[in-house]
Formats: C-alpha cells, structure tokens, sequence
C-alpha cells in the first residue's frame, strides 16, 4: 500500500497478466530492509472471454513483531453491453484476526452521462463480529475527465451498530 524495496516481474499478454513481488514487507509500516521482515505477492488476470476479467492474488508479510499477515483475494467482474457486473471474495489473517470479506456489485447506465451503482459487501471476523453494507450510487459525468457521485449506504454492524452514511464525490481524471 506503501512505498517498500523490492523486485517484482511482471509479463502480461492479451489474454493474462501475471505478477510477482519479494518486498521488505506487504503492510509494514518502516520499508526497512535490514528489520527481518519480508513480504511476497503473487497475482494473475485472467480474460478468458470478452467482457470477463477474473483476478487472483495473494500476499504474505513476515514481521518479527507479531503474527505473519496473508491475504487471498479473488475478484470477477463482466461488463455487458453498458453495464458492468462484478464479485470479489478475501479471505485474510491481519494482526491475528482471520476473516473473510465479500462484495457483489452492479453498475447500469441509465442515460449517457448518468448511470448507477448497487452493491453490498459483507466483513466477518472468524469467532466474532461481522458487518454488511448495502449502497446504492447514482454518478453524473459532467464531461470526460469530471464526475460526480452522490452516495447512500446503510450498514448492519456487530461492533458498530446500526448506521446510514451519505458521500459526495467530485471524480476528475487527467
């Protein structure tokens, strides 16, 4: 998520791209590469047809101050004609919590500068607490480089409670 030394290779071709990286570490938070901490990566992207993406990752941290982290993420997505259908799946052991996190989201154009977003997502902590989030986005491109969201979402938590949260989003690339 850092800057962090490292080698990585990557090759990519039109129908996969694959990636590995040795780092100083995945999330630690000094990138010092005399510490004894280490991490890996490993992914691949996968296009076996038109439309559909399938991704595959996975990282590993070895700290000397705590538990070693891993994480395995698994993502598809498919877009059909305008509209753009994903689902994502981690499973992770951070900070000696081991869980799993799901989201299953779609993204349809309603006209040509305005479409919308749905999605819910789901966080369980194995032995404990789990939270589901439900959010619907409508997006406005005003142009081809600007954007605007406007963001509703209601969330079902065990630690946190009952919540509703409202975001605006000005997107502008170049």
């Amino acid at each position: 998520p850092g800057y962090h030394n490292g080698v990585s290779y990557n090759y990519s071709s039109d129908s996969m791209d694959l990636g590995f990286a040795v780092l100083d570490s995945v999330y630690g938070p000094d990138a010092s590469i005399d510490d004894g901490e280490f991490g890996f990566e490993v992914m691949g992207r996968f296009y076996p047809a038109e439309g559909l993406t399938l991704y595959f990752g996975y990282a590993k941290d070895s700290y000397d101050f705590r538990s070693n982290d891993e994480l395995f993420n698994f993502w598809a997505s498919y877009e059909l004609g305008g509209a753009t259908y994903a689902a994502e799946f981690n499973t992770y052991e951070l900070a000696g919590m081991e869980g799993d996190q799901w989201l299953v989201m779609g993204n349809w154009p309603v006209t040509e500068t305005v479409s919308i977003t749905a999605r819910v997502s789901d966080d369980s902590i194995d032995g404990g607490d789990s939270a589901t989030k439900y959010t619907i986005a409508p997006l406005w491109s005003v142009s081809d480089n600007l954007g605007f969201v406007f963001e509703i979402s209601k969330s079902d938590s065990d630690f946190m409670g009952d919540t509703t949260s409202v975001a605006f989003e000005t997107i502008f690339t170049f």
